[in-house]
């Protein structure tokens, strides 16, 4: 059993004091530092709940290999892989790009 809060609790907490009463009194760089901290927090939020990066990566090794040997150079299989691919990384980066925001 593990201690409450959980990890992903901690964060959402961090990001809410740095972002709702930290953030506002800053100024420049330390405002900029701040809000960076906040997107990282969030970042690593989305890392922790995505799937297991080990089965992703396992695919994405496959798809490189198979690409480098001139294997489904163009077609549809491997351009629905790449975009799984890409989606995936961009859902933890920015996911409001995802969402056409």
């Amino acid at each position: 059993m593990r201690d409450r809060p959980d990890a992903e609790a901690l964060i959402a907490e961090c990001q809410r004091v740095l972002r709702e009463e930290l953030a506002p009194s800053l100024q420049g760089e330390a405002r900029f530092k701040a809000l960076m901290i906040v997107n990282a927090l969030g970042m690593a939020q989305r890392e922790m709940a995505a799937p297991p990066a080990e089965t992703d990566d396992e695919a994405a090794a496959r798809l490189v290999a198979a690409l480098r040997r001139g294997e489904g150079n163009g077609s549809a299989e491997t351009y629905a892989a790449l975009k799984r691919d890409v989606e995936a990384r961009v859902a933890i980066s920015n996911p409001k790009v995802l969402k056409g925001g």
